[in-house]
């Protein structure tokens, strides 16, 4: 089975390419990386779902793992994120319906981080929002 992971950068001490006898991962990390970046097209996961690149490496995968969270939760609310997180999911089963059953799209919950921002300048604040954010994303 061959998996593409796409990540931020907790995906860049990856290496590029991963082989074993039962899987295979290609692994492209792009760090400040979020599920969609309306101010930064080269930051955005679903924009980079129309590059070429990415459009070959999906018709070759048999599955997706998306290293992609932290960053948006930082400047999201949880709520926007799964909004986020639900299209995307949709466009790509839509484009490639090979990923149309559950376990082909794998998201993981989201790292704890405590790194604040102007939106959530409170580590409490910024801790529920991943909080909540990661049981919405165990609910999908």
């Amino acid at each position: 089975m061959k998996f593409l992971v796409l990540g931020d950068s907790h995906a860049r001490r990856m290496p590029s390419r991963f082989m074993t006898s039962s899987y295979s991962l290609i692994i492209k990390s792009i760090p400040g990386l979020k599920f969609i970046d309306y101010h930064d097209k080269k930051l955005s996961l679903l924009h980079l779902l129309f590059s070429s690149k990415i459009q070959y490496l999906l018709s070759e995968a048999d599955g997706i793992i998306l290293l992609v969270g932290t960053n948006s939760v930082r400047i999201h609310s949880a709520r926007t994120i799964i909004s986020q997180t639900e299209a995307i999911i949709f466009f790509i089963r839509k484009v490639y319906p090979k990923f149309n059953q559950r376990e082909s799209i794998t998201i993981p919950l989201s790292f704890p981080c405590v790194k604040t921002t102007r939106k959530f300048s409170k580590k409490y604040a910024l801790i529920s929002n991943i909080q909540f954010y990661n049981y919405r994303l165990y609910q999908l």
